[in-house]
């Protein structure tokens, strides 16, 4: 009963899953094929304008492609490169584009420093668009079986949402349709999971703290 449970929620993911992906590669498709049949049609003229329009969707589309494929790479056939990586240099690289407040309670940490700094990014990049007056606090910190860094900034998730949040083409604000491809936070757990960990996000108060939580002895 358990199993035949697990197997309809799957195939209910799945199936929602290949319906965000089609909404989200059809959107621009679709605006293209208007735009190029209305200036076939003689309803557009190829202004400068048009042209331009015409090319934002192009980009959308390219885009959201490059996205899926680098997911489906990340959970299909990516090998770790695991290192000892200077979290001070970490940090301070990142904070060359990013407005963070860093509390570093450990001096390195063993992982794919470039499958991390991709990770970070993502969380980054998620924070900055929530708040983006606002300082991100970052804090990289360990425990005896693993290596945990926080993104904390203030922000506000739908609660429906956010057990949810790291599976794919899933986005925050249920209210928005364009400007995002909802595969930050699932690359993000994705590189989680390659590092035998997991990543997680909740609210506190006014403020949302995302989390890599990395295994250790990774060799």
């Amino acid at each position: 009963h358990e199993l035949d449970t697990a197997l309809q929620n799957n195939r209910k993911s799945r199936n929602a899953w290949l319906g965000s992906i089609s909404h989200d590669l059809n959107t621009p498709a679709t605006a293209m094929k208007i735009i190029v049949d209305g200036m076939n049609e003689g309803i557009f003229e190829p202004t400068e304008e048009t042209l331009r329009e015409l090319q934002t969707e192009n980009d959308n589309l390219v885009q959201r492609i490059g996205r899926g494929i680098e997911y489906s790479s990340l959970i299909a056939d990516t090998k770790l490169q695991v290192k000892e990586v200077s979290t001070e240099a970490l940090i301070t690289e990142l904070s060359e584009q990013y407005p963070i407040s860093a509390d570093i309670k450990t001096k390195n940490i063993e992982c794919d420093e470039n499958l991390i700094k991709q990770a970070l990014t993502e969380l980054l990049e998620n924070a900055i668009k929530a708040s983006p007056e606002t300082e991100i606090e970052l804090t990289v910190e360990e425990t005896e079986q693993a290596y945990i860094i926080s993104v904390k900034n203030k922000a506000k998730l739908s609660e429906e949402l956010t057990t949810a949040m790291f599976e794919p083409w899933v986005r925050g604000d249920t209210a928005r349709t364009n400007g995002g491809n909802g595969l930050g936070l699932p690359i993000v757990a994705a590189i989680a999971a390659l590092h035998k960990g997991k990543a997680d996000i909740k609210q506190t108060g006014e403020s949302v703290t995302a989390s890599l939580n990395l295994a250790k002895n990774l060799h």
